[in-house]
């Protein structure tokens, strides 16, 4: 007769234990101590335990110090442990489990689960020891998947009233992984894993499927799958020699015995496909939908080799346009199956499928020569043609001699390289990405270029811009799909992007909306529903002819050279005029109908109104910043007067130039003659305004223009802050043609000059005399002050010289109330004229402790041989008891 198991329990309660005893006494030999340090003597007088039941806290040595103890020893850290609970929070449960705990049994004992529970542990307990001595895999120390299979039959058949779950897990990305560290560390990695693993799973267990798949058979309960999910997703990978590494969880529970093992694998790693490559989203359950998404899968596979000889695939076509002309410039071509079980079957429930088992090079193959025929149809019968982007998969860059027969397919049918574009995804560099390199460059080399599809939507996409060969970027189109959200993240990508050189493509774009916030933002090209659905050969032919022939209509009437020429010409025919009046006309209408300026290229007048319009509506529903911009060339009617129409409008284009270099091009309009505008989306006022002295910085003595400038935290009101836009930049206007009478009354009234020495005199010898305010600063764009007297310190409230200039910041500009500075500085430069070099204006200022006072200032201007222009000026207190009155 076989001899008892023993059992030993731990328990400073008597009562609780001698109940639990005698509960397990007739099938076991019980072991029965009062705290850890009794518990221990009993365990290494009986070292054969089979199953330790232990109280947490007790005196002397509580049940953590105990687990420490035992999980140390090589001779006890193999037996189960079942930790007894009472009130545990999950904290004390997780501690427990870290120290090596394999399950709980809570107070007040349930005589009838104690004795499963023990009973269930020790058969797998055993079972899993027996196991562990054979047919274990090398590297890992788990089972073999054979060995596996067998075994895990057993203990199912061995116990028909437990339920039992399969978790199956593997490293996500691990083949990128083993690229980045080689086999050696990665074997490393592969043996750490076993061996946590075979230290956290007790109860059950393990084997190991293939490379970096796993496998765990245990009891099934809520509870139980939870806690493997927490040991397998924190505790086996948190010391790992490879770090950041992160395990895809899928949980087959309860596990039908009447299939084999294996299907019941089958299912759990099936469960994994649902979140493979999702982050943050680990561990998936199985669901009986996923196996009949299989068996779809399995149907699929069976057909496919058919529906491509009965040419059930069909190449669609989605037009691409530029974003500010509106313009057809491309198309992508996409694949349809018409299935004869499935019906019209879109490329995601296919293509994926033809990825994993190698037939999406069969498919492209024949993607390629249907575009191919197309592109020399339409050439042939006078269809208009654009580039036409095409999808290569990884693998076609992987099978030997692919590309090339790709570029042998066009050259036989008489292609030009440029009409092929070859599109990419990121995920093409996962591997073997030096072949892939290779492979690029050579499309790039011989004239095809090359466009990344999904860009933004991996991990590693911004590294790619600057290590492959690239020409276009797709942005993926979940940023189309939340462009409120991305605005920031899309501008920036494209501004990198076209810092690059690439160009910039939108799918997905499907609203009014979404195509203007992408124009905008300076996208190049964008593809989507707002535009055109994807379309047969025969509707693009049709959707294409016409876009095309509009264009160009519009572009020979807006050939404005010939025009111009006609319109300088010497021509007394009545006749000619009025022709040239009209086409003049025409050219204005067609322009307004484009929203296009034809000299810049920028948006018109009609777009920068409905742009605002937009915006207007937009900020009913969130906030909307805004930058605005009024650029008004300085000089044009002279430069139009004095040398000619042609003159000023390569002015004009060369001011724009200057422009387009600082803002993006779509958030720039040409609103009149020599009037521009920009409406700008930048992320802060900071980024704002260095955008606006960029473009100050970039004026000349001979091109420049005036700017007035205004940001907004909100788009409201806009026709109200326009005035004031408005306002600012015609006060730039003054300053320049003031500077210019200025700089030539300098040359005619040279005899009213007033040497530095007068000056100095002034300074020394009178200022202090004065019963008022007495200073004088420079008339530049600073205006800084050259002197003051001690009764404009006083003024000002200040204790001394020193205290004055930081407070004013040493500036006639922070001696002024700000809001009252741009109307000071306007009725200045109203009042000095040719016949006038004197000014007095009212204006607010404000004291050091904070006090308001209201000041009268006269004020003369004058040429210093040293200080060059400078006002000089007394100030008085308009009203001494003024700032009682607010």
């Amino acid at each position: 007769m076989e001899p008892k198991r023993s059992i030993l329990v731990i328990e400073d309660d008597k009562i609780s234990r001698t109940i639990l005893a005698n509960k397990l006494k007739d099938d076991y030999n019980v072991l029965q101590a009062g705290d850890g340090e009794e518990g221990l003597t009993l365990l290494r007088n009986n070292p054969r335990v089979s199953v330790i039941v232990l109280d947490i806290l007790m005196p002397i040595m509580d049940g953590y110090e105990f687990l420490k103890i035992i999980k140390a020893d090589k001779s006890f850290s193999s037996i189960p442990v079942i930790v007894i609970t009472g009130n545990f929070s999950e904290e004390e449960e997780l501690k427990c489990l870290e120290l090596g705990a394999t399950d709980f049994l809570s107070k007040p004992y349930n005589p009838a689960e104690a004795l499963i529970r023990i009973k269930n542990i020790i058969n797998l307990e055993e079972a899993s020891s027996a196991l562990m001595e054979m047919e274990t895999d090398e590297l890992t120390g788990l089972f073999t998947k054979q060995a596996f299979l067998r075994y895990a039959r057993e203990i199912v058949d061995n116990n028909p009233d437990t339920d039992y779950a399969i978790l199956g897990f593997n490293i996500e990305n691990f083949k990128a992984t083993n690229s980045q560290y080689g086999e050696q560390l990665c074997d490393e990695f592969l043996a750490y894993i076993g061996a946590k693993v075979r230290k956290v799973i007790k109860g059950g267990i393990a084997g190991r499927f293939s490379g970096d798949q796993f496998v765990v058979l245990f009891d099934n309960d809520a509870k139980n799958t939870i806690d493997r999910i927490e040991q397998i997703s924190h505790v086996v990978f948190q010391h790992a020699p490879i770090p950041h590494q992160v395990a895809k969880i899928g949980v087959y529970a309860p596990i039908d015995r009447n299939i084999e093992i294996v299907r019941s694998c089958d299912r759990a790693f099936l469960a994994i496909r649902e979140v493979k490559g999702v982050y943050h989203k680990n561990v998936a359950f199985y669901e009986e939908r996923m196996r009949e998404q299989m068996l779809n899968e399995q149907r699929i596979q069976e057909s496919m080799e058919k529906a491509l000889r009965e040419q059930q695939f069909k190449v669609y076509y989605q037009p691409k346009h530029e974003s500010i002309s509106g313009e057809i410039a491309g198309a992508e071509a996409l694949i349809r199956w018409q299935h004869p079980e499935f019906g019209f079957m879109p490329p995601d429930k296919f293509v994926p499928l033809f990825e994993r088992n190698g037939f999406i090079t069969e498919l492209d193959s024949f993607v390629m020569d249907q575009v191919c025929k197309d592109i020399r149809d339409w050439q042939d019968r006078g269809v208009p043609v654009v580039p036409i982007s095409v999808n290569v998969s990884r693998r076609d860059y992987l099978e030997e001699g692919w590309i090339d027969r790709q570029m042998k397919k066009i050259d036989d049918y008489g292609i030009s390289h440029s009409l092929i574009h070859m599109e990419v995804t990121e995920s093409l560099y996962a591997e073997n990405t030096g072949l892939i390199i290779e492979q690029i460059r050579k499309l790039q080399q011989n004239g095809f270029l090359i466009e990344m599809d999904d860009f933004g939507a991996g991990y590693s996409s911004l590294g790619m811009l600057a290590t492959f060969p690239l020409d276009v970027i797709k942005l993926d189109i979940s940023f189309v799909r939340s462009i409120e959200i991305n605005k920031v993240v899309i501008e920036n990508i494209i501004k990198l992007a076209h810092k690059m050189g690439f160009k910039t493509v939108a799918e997905g774009a499907e609203t009014e909306e979404q195509f203007y916030t992408l124009r905008n933002l300076g996208c190049d090209f964008i593809q989507g529903y707002y535009f055109s659905k994807p379309l047969s050969k025969e509707k693009y032919e049709r959707y294409i002819t016409d876009k095309v022939n509009i264009a160009e209509q519009i572009g020979d009437v807006l050939n404005k050279s010939a025009i111009a020429q006609a319109i300088r010409s010497e021509s007394d025919s009545e006749g000619d005029s009025a022709r040239i009046n009209g086409l003049l006309s025409i050219i204005e209408s067609l322009e307004e109908a484009n929203y296009i300026d034809s000299l810049t290229g920028f948006q018109n007048r009609k777009a920068f109104y409905d742009s605002l319009h937009r915006l207007e509506a937009q900020s009913e529903h969130e906030p909307v910043t805004l930058g605005i911009v009024f650029v008004d060339i300085n000089g044009l009617k002279s430069i139009n007067d004095n040398f000619g129409h042609e003159a000023g409008d390569r002015l004009i284009v060369h001011i724009a130039g200057i422009i387009r270099s600082v803002f993006v091009t779509a958030d720039i309009y040409r609103v009149g003659g020599d009037e521009f505008a920009v409406l700008t989306h930048d992320p802060s006022e900071e980024t704002f305004n260095d955008k606006v002295n960029r473009l100050n910085s970039r004026w000349t003595e001979e091109e420049s223009a005036a700017v007035g400038s205004l940001w907004l935290e909100e788009a409201r009101n806009l026709e109200q802050h326009m005035v004031v836009v408005d306002k600012r930049m015609y006060t730039e206007k003054r300053h320049y043609y003031e500077k210019r009478f200025n700089d030539r009354r300098r040359g005619q009234r040279k005899g009213i000059s007033i040497g530095d020495n007068i000056i100095s005199v002034v300074f020394t010898e009178v200022a202090e005399t004065l019963p008022c305010g007495f200073f004088v600063y420079h008339a530049d764009e600073d205006e800084n002050l050259i002197f003051f007297n001690s009764k404009v310190v006083e003024m000002y409230g200040c204790a001394s010289a020193e205290e004055f200039k930081q407070h004013v910041n040493n500036s006639f500009k922070g001696m002024v109330h700000p809001d009252d500075l741009m109307n000071v500085e306007g009725d200045i430069s109203n009042q000095i004229t040719s016949d006038n070099d004197v000014d007095h204006v009212d204006y607010r200022i404000i004291q050091k402790d904070g006090t308001v006072r209201m000041v009268r200032d006269h004020g003369r201007f004058i040429h210093s041989e040293e200080f060059g222009n400078v006002f000089v000026v007394m100030i008085k207190l308009v009203d001494p008891d003024y700032e009682s009155k607010f």
